[in-house]
């Protein structure tokens, strides 16, 4: 029988059944009853058994709703985490980027362009998927791990171009590719190089302004020493006619390409033009490029230094945990033999003290 609460305190009775509603309409002489009024009077605004609430099973419906919410909370939790689930997403961007890399291929058939554009789309749906699974387990959380945040946008701008690409500018599928970058957060070597970069860049900043005084120093020199040689026809090209023409020939001179036939040119007018020239290179090429690879691998190294510490603690802490464990162990059993001692200890003496007491009673009787 089902019961609902009545909303009439004067009510004698809290308690009112479809039964007794079904036997009241059945008994009454002025109303004739049928099976309709049943389900009329269960779900009509006005009839009494309406105006039962609901408020009662609120709690247990809110506790199957945080239940359900909590296990799927944490089954996201375990499908990110999991190294197979990592695995197959490493795998997924890899074929990801060879699928891109083959598209660029002009092909007869125009059909197989949309069936690479249609796979491309696939690949974006698993990887929207994996980031909103990561949105739902880490909550807002997520934009504090720059590397979540960093799939993030690469995924957003995924979905931008595509947008894009399918309204106007289809160049802008191009740099789709751009999604391939991040494998590096699912390299733990690349992850690695990238967290050294991040943090020398500061000292990598120091070195490019030593670079940058450099050129500008050595571009107002052969600036000034070498403006009028194009017009006179004694290079090929215009090197040094102006301030910005004679850093980008400083930049090639860094890079080291045709250096040499630069030399030999400006050479015909000022012998002893290869002087400042190979000092430039030496110091831009040599002594500063070799100072940005040596902070890298300074960076490099910190991090490597970092993660061994870590990995050290982790273990001093294994170790001193099970250190605990035994003896604590330990301790338990110390208690358990002393509390032995003591009640065979105990029992010694209650027999003594009962021989005592008997041999004592035997003297008196004697005496």
């Amino acid at each position: 029988m089902i019961h609902f609460s009545i909303s009439d305190d004067n009510s004698p009775s809290k308690g009112y059944s479809l039964q007794d509603d079904y036997l009241y309409n059945h008994n009454s002489p002025s109303k004739p009853h049928s099976q309709q009024d049943d389900y009329d009077s269960l779900y009509d605004d006005n009839s009494p058994s309406r105006s039962y609430s609901r408020q009662d099973d609120s709690p247990y419906e809110k506790h199957a709703e945080q239940s359900c919410y909590q296990r799927m909370h944490v089954r996201s939790g375990q499908i990110i985490n999991d190294d197979r689930f990592q695995n197959m997403m490493i795998f997924l961007i890899i074929i990801n980027a060879i699928t891109i890399g083959i598209a660029t291929f002009t092909f007869e058939n125009k059909n197989i362009n949309n069936i690479f554009n249609r796979i491309d789309f696939l690949f974006l749906l698993f990887f929207t998927i994996e980031i909103a699974l990561h949105c739902f387990y880490h909550g807002v959380s997520l934009f504090y791990d720059a590397w979540l945040v960093f799939d993030f946008i690469i995924i957003t701008i995924s979905w931008l171009g595509l947008g894009i690409a399918l309204s106007s500018f289809k160049r802008i599928r191009a740099f789709r590719v751009v999604r391939v970058i991040r494998l590096i957060s699912r390299v733990k070597t690349m992850k690695d190089l990238v967290s050294a970069l991040m943090k020398s860049t500061s000292r990598i900043f120091t070195v490019e302004i030593l670079l940058v005084l450099f050129f500008y120093v050595f571009g107002v020199i052969f600036t000034q020493l070498f403006k009028n040689l194009y017009e006179e026809g004694y290079t090929t090209e215009d090197y040094f006619s102006r301030l910005d023409k004679t850093f980008f020939t400083l930049f090639q001179l860094m890079t080291l390409d045709s250096w040499s036939d630069i030399t030999k040119q400006v050479m015909q007018v000022f012998p002893f033009a290869w002087a400042p020239i190979i000092i430039f290179i030496v110091i831009s090429s040599f002594v500063v490029i070799n100072l940005v690879i040596a902070v890298i691998c300074d960076s490099v190294s910190e991090v490597q230094k970092i993660e061994f510490e870590s990995h050290i603690e982790r273990i001093n802490s294994i170790a001193s945990e099970r250190s605990q464990i035994g003896l604590r162990e330990l301790e338990l059993k110390l208690d358990k033999v002393t509390a032995l001692v003591k009640k065979v200890v105990e029992k010694k003496q209650s027999e003594d003290e009962k021989k005592i007491l008997v041999t004592e009673t035997k003297i008196k009787k004697t005496a």
